[in-house]
């Protein structure tokens, strides 16, 4: 009798806690089914930065470029990124081939607009050079020239400026030092960094120091350039030319005659005060004449019965002149 009362002692034991974990494994809740993992894929070309344009014409700009690029062929495994910015009022169409990552750049061109409309032009050359890998100038035509391509390029301007001076030239070195007094008249360009001038001048004048002295006439005309050595406040220069003379001497009790024709000239000195507004030169000028002088005078001399006229031979004679000029 014990022993059945302990059996049925354990059995009422046994029987809630066995319904408790039948009622606790019923409570349970399923687990969720596995994520589905999507993946998204990457368009072989696509419009990506495109800040300060309105999104509408950012799309039609990025599909013009995107069908350009596959036009061109492209590799399958290709893949392009196409951005817009601005620079004022510039638009800047960048192209790039992206690498193994999103955003990464294997390759890229870019080119200056001067608006939004011009991608219709600038689409197929972009597209060819980046697909190709050429240069852009490479896609030039004469019928695609776009923004930049098309700018007159700006250049720096020189001066024009005007001179007076003096100049004393000088008679043949056999006949003393007594100068003939004249003007000078110059104009020229002087280009921007004051290193080289172009242009011409006008040189007249004449006389003599005294009657026994040497008597000189000159108007001369020339075309030529100086170039100075230094671009600082003082400096040497160097100049040559080529001219139209007409000279005339006339040496006491020895020669009279004057001609005119083509020369050469060359010339050297110094000007200071070259950043101020007026410069001052003092130089030497030798002026070379194509042509000898031709005497005004006769000569006899004895023939058989009396005598005959005569000409003097000609007399060459190269001027050498200083010069004071000022320029502004």
């Amino acid at each position: 009798m014990k022993l059945v009362a302990v059996a049925g002692l354990v059995a009422a034991t046994l029987v809630p806690v066995a319904a408790h974990a039948q009622g606790l494994e019923e409570e349970v809740p399923p687990l969720p089914p596995p994520a589905v993992t999507v993946t998204v894929p990457v368009p072989p070309c696509r419009l990506s930065e495109h800040a300060g344009f309105e999104d509408a014409d950012a799309r039609t700009a990025g599909a013009l470029v995107c069908a350009a690029i596959a036009h061109e062929g492209p590799p399958a495994a290709a893949r392009y990124r196409v951005s817009l910015g601005k620079l004022g009022r510039i638009l800047i169409l960048s192209v790039a081939e992206e690498g193994a990552s999103i955003d990464s750049t294997l390759d890229s061109r870019e080119m200056r607009l001067q608006g939004i409309e011009e991608v219709e032009v600038a689409a197929p050359r972009i597209a060819a050079s980046i697909v190709h890998h050429i240069p852009l100038v490479d896609t030039e035509k004469v019928d695609n020239l776009v923004g930049g391509e098309t700018r007159t390029p700006r250049s720096r301007s020189g001066k024009v400026h005007f001179a007076l001076g003096l100049a004393g030239v000088e008679p043949p070195l056999d006949q003393g030092i007594s100068p003939a007094p004249g003007i000078i008249l110059d104009v020229h360009y002087e280009t921007p960094d004051q290193r080289l001038e172009l242009g011409g001048s006008f040189r007249g004048g004449g006389g003599s120091a005294s009657s026994s002295a040497p008597q000189i006439g000159f108007a001369i005309f020339s075309l030529g350039g100086r170039y100075y050595i230094s671009d600082s406040d003082f400096s040497p220069y160097v100049g040559a030319g080529l001219s139209w003379e007409f000279l005339s001497l006339t040496l006491p009790e020895d020669f009279s005659g004057n001609n005119s024709g083509l020369g050469a000239y060359a010339d050297v000195g110094v000007e200071i005060l070259r950043t101020h507004h007026a410069h001052l030169a003092l130089g030497a000028r030798l002026d070379v004449p194509f042509f000898a002088l031709n005497s005004n005078e006769s000569e006899a001399f004895p023939v058989s019965g009396g005598s005959a006229p005569r000409l003097p031979s000609p007399y060459y004679y190269a001027p050498l002149s200083l010069e004071l000029r000022l320029t502004f």
